[in-house]
């Protein structure tokens, strides 16, 4: 079957607990292709203190730094009193973007085909640790594939955290390879601030 259906928007994102790093977008339809990389901002001032948690049932005491806000009111006479709160900003610490081609769009096209990917639905790429093919695994980052069509292929997430060799790579690699390639690794800004393909990799 030579069927195709073509992804309209899809993305690679960097995370580490919880949070993203950085994010690669690619908008077939608009024909732009986007990176940006992001931080984390605690509101000051913060709360310090000791605190027990539970690690595999053993409790352990670890100091913790919780982020905080300074507030006032009637309730406590207008003193000045500081708030626990557990969000974080995200601000955006560098941004960039281009508008491809028609004859770029159609070399990427060729590893866009969402058929191709829907193979590996719902598939924990953690089963295959050790496998043909295995070369190692992403440690503390993380690595997700997000892709949406204009079709009936509903929206597709699959994780990157499992690293094979060329011949056994799943689509999703493919993709990512050819963008490395072709757009940040010949851009020496883009390259500095685009985390490496072995960095954090177990074997």
């Amino acid at each position: 079957m030579n069927e195709k259906i073509y992804f309209s928007k899809l993305q690679f994102t960097h995370t580490t607990y919880g949070r993203e790093l950085d994010r690669l977008l690619l908008d077939l339809d608009s024909k732009e292709l986007s990176f940006q990389t992001f931080e984390y901002v605690k509101n000051m001032p913060s709360i310090i203190g000791y605190g027990y948690y539970d690690v595999f049932g053993e409790l352990i005491l670890s100091d913790f730094t919780n982020p905080g806000i300074l507030v006032k009111s009637c309730k406590n006479n207008f003193n000045k009193q500081i708030i626990s709160i557990e969000k974080e900003e995200k601000i955006v610490t560098f941004s960039y973007g281009i508008k491809l081609s028609d004859l770029e769009i159609k070399l990427v096209r060729e590893y866009c085909n969402a058929l191709e990917f829907e193979k590996y639905r719902g598939l924990d790429i953690y089963d295959y640790l050790d496998t043909d093919g295995y070369i190692g695994y992403r440690d503390e980052i993380s690595l997700e594939f997000e892709g949406i069509t204009n079709s009936y292929i509903p929206r597709i997430r699959l994780s990157m955290d499992i690293i094979f060799d060329n011949e056994h790579s799943w689509p999703t690699e493919k993709l990512y390879n050819y963008l490395m390639n072709v757009y940040i690794r010949s851009n020496k800004e883009l390259k500095k601030r685009m985390i490496p393909r072995y960095a954090y990799v177990g074997f």
